[in-house]
């Protein structure tokens, strides 16, 4: 009996992985993934008439004290590479009806995050506000672990969430101030 060895189907697009601090390309045929986003930051873009797709990562320190100055930096970062893109897309001539452009992430967990979440996600979309480009959808804060999914040719875009077992800060606050009624 001959065994059959395992193979990609042709419709199984391929996977390309977007780390922290990076932007990756998709082309027809190619899916865009981002594992673990939590105080990230993805903002996608798709342009499905056009087969292609991209996708930003922005990241923050996960170390507890940063100078305010490293964390201007890295809006400046994101703000210089979402210029770049979109200045790239309108050299390509591409109609603004056309494009896609969505963000996901920012989320804050008590003791792992410190804030920087909300403040990431409010950088970011003020860049965009200031660039012109309008959000057709974001899943934006609160304390989910979450996958992004992009493919470039049907512009499909999964978002999936899973709780990290943590209380949000709101309700960390919440509980810590509940307790101190309770204690006097």
């Amino acid at each position: 009996m001959q065994k059959r060895s395992p193979q990609t189907s042709k419709s199984t697009p391929a996977e390309i992985g977007v780390g922290a601090n990076e932007c990756r390309l998709a082309r027809q045929g190619e899916r865009l993934v981002a594992r673990g986003v939590l105080a990230d930051v993805v903002v996608t873009i798709q342009v499905p008439a056009c087969g292609f797709a991209a996708m930003l990562r922005f990241s923050v320190p996960e170390e507890r004290s940063v100078s305010r100055q490293r964390l201007e930096a890295l809006w400046d970062f994101a703000d210089q590479a979402l210029e770049l893109l979109f200045q790239s897309i309108r050299s390509m001539e591409i109609p603004t009806s056309d494009v896609t452009v969505s963000a996901i992430g920012g989320a804050d967990v008590a003791g792992l995050t410190f804030g920087r979440g909300k403040q990431l996600a409010l950088a970011i979309q003020r860049s965009l506000w200031q660039h012109g480009v309008i959000l057709n959808g974001k899943d934006l804060g609160g304390s989910h672990n979450r996958l992004v999914w992009l493919e470039s040719s049907s512009g499909r875009l999964i978002v999936r969430s899973k709780s990290p077992g943590l209380l949000p800060i709101a309700d960390t606050q919440s509980a810590q101030e509940l307790q101190r009624c309770k204690a006097s």
